[in-house]
């Protein structure tokens, strides 16, 4: 870090004057790939929301949609308060599921 303060110091970017072989340009290239592989998984990242106005979850990944109902969702639910982990037995019965079910919340 000290050598990178020295050569910024004098006013001049390092990535203009030392040659590209030198240990902190090859560690600087390093850095700027690492960046643009992480950017390059945002675009690749998933989204979920809820389209309140055909009340269905909409999952987008790598420019496909896929469109889940709320209510199928919450049927299919594996999760320790609707599924008996030692039994796998459903906890809850399909008439006690709200046919209006949404989400209110999704991370």
């Amino acid at each position: 870090m000290a050598e990178i303060s020295r050569y910024s110091d004098n006013g001049t970017p390092f990535a203009l004057v030392l040659p590209p072989q030198h240990h902190l340009m090859v560690s600087y290239s390093n850095l700027c790939t690492n960046i643009a592989q992480q950017l390059k998984k945002e675009e690749e990242r998933v989204f979920v929301y809820y389209n309140t106005a055909d009340r269905k979850i909409v999952v987008e990944e790598k420019g496909k949609k896929k469109i889940i109902s709320p209510y199928n969702l919450r049927l299919a639910c594996r999760c320790a308060g609707c599924i008996d982990e030692l039994s796998g037995a459903m906890l809850i019965r399909k008439e006690e599921i709200d046919p209006e079910v949404f989400p209110s919340k999704i991370e």
